[in-house]
């Protein structure tokens, strides 16, 4: 059995799609071991918003090659996107795979390993293609509503590492919701890059949360970071017991 690893640097959004990655190479077989342990892959979900955490995934790049040097080391996450080119051309670095093809690595790992000769950039693009989480790295888990940012304000790179704003299907999320309620979580948390801009199948952030609030079972919701602009003065699910 394959062993991987993962570290995890910036936003909760990253942090989710972390847990989601755990998911999905533990239902492919792989055993996901502690970062601090040796492992045949390990995944470095990458920052980029400034120069300091742009130092910080170049230290834990070069940290992970050192500690498994016969290991594969893939880099994902915001740097990725950010620095490519660089990325590609370090020798310390197996794969280089960007924020919109994160949900394609264990494919990608399975085809190594398999002997085929397969480029990250080969797989469609898809920020909301990971699975349900039901391994995580924490006692409580996050549902990915939206990505990218429109903005553009001129201090920040999100926009240019994260693409444009995209809303997830009311569907998608709903499910999702049931699904890691089912898998024993309490506690789920709302996130995005930028979720008070939501907007898909006529809902707004006011209207998906208050569908949320609806569902069946024992469980909390919590709002990730968010600009205020994107919902009215008077949501009603502030007041809500369940947050």
């Amino acid at each position: 059995m394959k062993k991987v690893s993962f570290k995890t640097l910036g936003c909760r959004l990253n942090q989710y799609e972390t847990d989601a990655l755990v998911t999905q190479f533990h239902q492919a077989g792989y055993k996901v071991v502690d970062y601090s342990q040796p492992a045949d892959i390990t995944v470095i979900n990458t920052c980029t918003v400034t120069n300091q955490s742009d130092q910080k995934s170049r230290n834990t790049i070069s940290h992970a090659a050192r500690k498994n040097k016969s290991g594969l080391v893939v880099v994902t996450g915001c740097m990725a996107n950010n620095h490519k080119e660089k990325l590609e051309a370090n020798e310390k670095v197996t794969y280089v795979v960007d924020n919109e093809r994160k949900s394609q690595i264990v494919p990608l790992i399975d085809a190594h390993f398999k002997g085929e000769m397969v480029h990250p950039d080969s797989f469609g693009k898809d920020v909301f293609g990971f699975e349900t989480v039901d391994q995580s790295l924490h006692t409580r888990t996050s549902i990915k509503i939206q990505d990218g940012c429109d903005n553009f304000c001129t201090y920040c790179i999100v926009p240019s590492v994260r693409g444009k704003a995209v809303s997830r299907p009311q569907n998608q999320i709903l499910d999702n919701v049931r699904r890691v309620v089912d898998n024993g979580f309490k506690e789920v948390v709302i996130t995005g890059v930028n979720i008070g801009r939501y907007d898909a199948d006529g809902q707004n952030m006011e209207g998906i949360i208050e569908k949320i609030l609806g569902l069946p079972g024992d469980f909390r919701v919590r709002i990730s970071s968010l600009e205020p602009d994107g919902f009215g003065p008077s949501s009603s699910f502030v007041y809500s017991e369940r947050i």
